[in-house]
């Protein structure tokens, strides 16, 4: 019956395509918005080439495509650091 739920685990809305309208809508345009994205940082050069190792843990990352050949791992916090 929402538009959106809310968890204490999640700082923002929730959203599910079982959710009213405009949700729907509205993730159907985030999962055209993700493809792009992830079209145009397949074919970019990278800022980085195996960061830290692949270690990220405590790490903040800048805007930027990065790439690991390696495994890329985390088990705490991990910040993206840019503007929308």
């Amino acid at each position: 019956d929402n538009e959106f739920s809310t968890s204490a685990l999640v700082t923002g809305k929730v959203t599910s395509a079982t959710h009213h309208e405009p949700t729907p809508t509205v993730l159907i345009a985030a999962i055209s918005d993700m493809e792009t994205a992830y079209t145009a940082a397949a074919g970019a050069t990278p800022d980085s080439n195996e960061l830290y190792d692949g270690g990220l843990t405590g790490k903040t990352l800048a805007p930027g495509v990065y790439k690991w050949t390696n495994t890329v791992n985390f088990s705490g916090q991990l910040t993206f650091d840019g503007t929308a």
